[in-house]
């Protein structure tokens, strides 16, 4: 189901035959400028010419957003989610998909559907778990059978916790196995401060309105699902607000966002590829300063997390954003100057045994650290992330699985995604055993 093969006779021959070698749809949205900058200055330090282009609805604006970031000779393609036609001759010209438009369990379907019928890759920024594994449970088939890769969650969801957790696992060497693998997010702020764009919001709030689809979605999915191997007796999950004598002066909180859903599929997939894989229990969190910060993410998130429950609450969400995220999120998104300014920090701590324990309630004994630290990661790291991982998909296809709906740590693990992200601003160190060497990946 999962297995790597070189690209499907299909796929090479319809391959050759494109316009580009990438397409940024949602171009002229918030996010989707920063992806073709990032894509411009990536695409000019590769070895070969990359023929790539922009997309969306309206030419002036795309053309607009190519002036603004010194690309103007870059052509642009008319594409209209409600226009099934224009999104099929649109994948029909490309050979990789970079999507921006969202909330995407509004808009994202079309444009899965499109590329999946065209053989063309898609990757996308989503975080949304409810629409990430509707494509799977619709799509995964057809896809694996046309040759093509779905990839969701190529930016901020969830490329740090998703790849970084499975750079944790790799450093349990057999006959050492993993036991748990936990990732703290702590994101920070210049002088300007910081703020995040409505649609990133509009996605939250339909998304906390969408558990039960989401539910029923995974009871459709759980017959295709592998049983995977995890060693060890459960861990509690916290909900936060949690201290953690690891992370002194700092709140832990339980993430809200796709994270530990995008893990789950992965070890999914190592699982279904090699039954003998051994996992881990994950956990994701987000931290907070002790003190304001803490009781305002208490306060603010208890009141998003009722609210969000209910037709009526999501409405008065979604009307007032700077009133119930405290001006977090505004239409504007932040100032350039903000995204300068900002930066994340990703620390991953991930223990294991020396060897198989044969007790379930078994004690580990090895321990390691990961830690990431890069740009700005909604805005910044998001559209670097994307972008190097849209071109490692066209220079490293024949090291990937043969085709599906599946997750960036899966997808790119038998290529040097990491080595392109390290170059480009995200900064890896791992630190192994009471020893504490500091090395790179």
């Amino acid at each position: 189901r999962l297995a790597l093969s070189q690209p499907s006779c299909q796929e090479s021959e319809i391959m050759g035959e494109r316009a580009f070698d990438i397409v940024v749809f949602g171009a002229s949205g918030f996010t989707g400028e920063y992806v073709v900058s990032a894509l411009k200055d990536g695409a000019a330090k590769e070895a070969r010419p990359i023929k790539w282009a922009v997309a969306g609805r309206s030419a002036d604006k795309l053309k607009g957003v190519l002036e603004r970031v010194g690309a103007a000779d870059i052509p642009t393609v008319i594409a209209d989610v409600s226009d099934e036609g224009s999104m099929k001759a649109m994948c029909e010209r490309t050979k990789v998909l970079l999507n921006c438009v969202g909330p995407f369990r509004y808009h994202g379907e079309a444009v899965v559907k499109a590329c999946v019928q065209c053989a063309t890759h898609y990757l996308d920024i989503c975080g949304e778990p409810e629409f990430l594994e509707r494509m799977e449970l619709k799509y995964h088939q057809q896809a694996l059978g046309n040759g093509c890769l779905i990839v969701g969650s190529c930016g901020f969801d969830s490329v740090p916790a998703d790849i970084g957790s499975q750079v944790a696992r790799e450093q349990f060497k057999s006959p050492a196995v993993p036991y748990k693998v936990e990732t703290f997010l702590q994101l920070t702020m210049g002088e300007a401060g910081g703020s995040i764009h409505y649609t990133t919001y509009q996605c939250a709030v339909e998304g906390f309105g969408s558990a039960a689809d989401l539910s029923n979605i995974r009871k459709e999915l759980a017959p295709s699902k592998p049983k995977v191997t995890k060693l060890g007796a459960k861990p509690k999950l916290e909900k936060g607000p949690f201290s953690d004598k690891r992370m002194p002066g700092m709140s832990g909180f339980l993430f809200p966002g796709a994270d530990a859903s995008v893990i789950k599929r992965s070890q999914e997939s190592f699982t279904a590829a090699d039954p003998s894989y051994v996992s881990f229990h994950p956990a994701c969190y987000i931290l907070l300063p002790d003190g304001k910060a803490k009781y305002l993410m208490m306060l603010f998130g208890g009141m998003f997390s009722f609210l969000a429950k209910y037709s009526l609450g999501r409405q008065l969400l979604l009307a007032a954003p700077g009133i119930f995220t405290y001006g977090m999120f505004t239409h504007s998104g932040p100032t350039k100057e903000q995204v300068a300014q900002g930066g994340f920090e990703m620390t991953i701590f991930a223990s294991g045994f020396s060897s198989t324990p044969t007790d379930k309630d078994a004690k580990s004994d090895l321990d390691v650290t990961v830690k990431l630290k890069g740009p700005e990661i909604g805005y910044a790291f998001t559209s670097m992330s994307i972008a190097q991982l849209g071109l490692c998909l066209l220079e490293e296809r024949d090291k990937m699985p043969a085709g599906g709906v599946l997750t960036p740590a899966f997808a790119f693990d038998k290529t040097k995604a990491v080595d392109r992200l390290k170059a480009n601003g995200l900064n890896v160190t791992i630190e192994s055993g009471a020893s504490t060497a500091t090395t790179a990946r």
